[in-house]
């Protein structure tokens, strides 16, 4: 597939549904009184729970996958306003580790029977609805609802037809283990070409925990936390469950991360005498060898949780 800008389209609610979207699952998320609230206070949800319902899955479905919700405000008064409220003040809600949002867990009913979903509400603030998604590390999710509109990256139709994840964006640490999600547990079954060279990058990145271009990071508070809690350990596991994963690394990936990943082996069981192994360099091996990588992290040959060093 070759470069393509990103174009977003507006749909009336009426056309999602014909699109594909489940009436049911998206009726579902509106009516959570929280989610009818910020909609109604100029606040748009977006990202995953949204392909969701576009892909056609049920409420139980939703429940399955372990699917939240994301809002995005573009002005501030809406947010304090929202935030502020007696119904949002009623939830609870807590500081993300991250401090990119607030997060609380709302009721909403699932075949009838009531359950728990968690709303995040992210402090960033947008200039509008095409530039939030256009701020979200996968195509497959760039999908946004407001009170009366939705808007669907152009491209989101091809990819999803053809089960590619399309990476688009690399600013944060967290993307090794997302995109691990969307490929084993979101019905993906690769990356589309032109995501390599921006995985390639995010691995450059991940080696030199540089995550200063992360837009949903505001302050220097909040980029000094950020870091501090996930940068160094999200990156690494990121990039550790990947190493035989040829989906997502090539071989000239892997070269940036020689020296990084080292286990012990035992090489005398009577004296229990052992060497190191750079991981790395023996999936590089077994690949030029000819021996076939392994195509899901939960079948690989290389334990992540052995991993002495980074």
């Amino acid at each position: 597939m070759g470069s393509t800008l990103s174009m977003i389209s507006k749909y009336t609610y009426d056309e999602f549904i014909k699109l594909g979207a489940n009436k049911d699952t998206f009726d579902a998320v509106r009516q959570i009184p929280e989610v009818s609230f910020a909609l109604d206070k100029g606040g748009m949800i977006a990202g995953g729970i949204c392909r969701s319902i576009l892909l056609g899955k049920t409420t139980a479905d939703v429940v399955k996958d372990f699917s939240d919700i994301d809002i995005f405000f573009e002005n501030s008064l809406h947010l304090k306003d929202y935030m502020s409220s007696e119904l949002i003040m009623r939830t609870g809600y807590r500081n993300s580790r991250s401090g990119i949002c607030d997060e609380f867990l709302a009721q909403w009913f699932t075949a009838k029977r009531p359950s728990e979903i968690k709303i995040q509400i992210i402090k960033k603030l947008f200039n509008s609805p095409e530039h939030t998604l256009l701020n979200f590390d996968f195509t497959n999710v760039r999908i946004a609802v407001t009170k009366d509109l939705v808007y669907i990256d152009d491209k989101w139709f091809q990819v999803e037809q053809e089960k590619l994840l399309d990476v688009k964006i690399c600013h944060s640490p967290l993307l090794g283990n997302r995109i691990r999600k969307y490929l084993n547990d979101r019905d993906l079954v690769d990356l589309t070409e032109e995501s390599r060279e921006i995985v390639t990058t995010w691995v450059i990145k991940a080696v030199s925990d540089s995550w200063d271009d992360n837009p949903f990071i505001m302050s220097s508070e909040s980029k000094n936390e950020f870091k501090k809690l996930f940068s160094n350990f999200s990156a690494r596991s990121g990039l550790k469950r990947h190493i035989t994963d040829t989906r997502v690394f090539s071989s000239s990936d892997l070269i940036f991360l020689i020296n990084k990943f080292v286990k012990n082996v035992v090489i005398n069981y009577d004296t229990w005498e052992t060497k190191s192994m750079d991981v790395v360099i023996e999936e590089i091996k077994d690949r030029k060898n000819g021996k076939e990588a392994a195509k899901s992290p939960s079948a690989t040959s290389t334990d992540p949780g052995n991993i002495i060093a980074w």
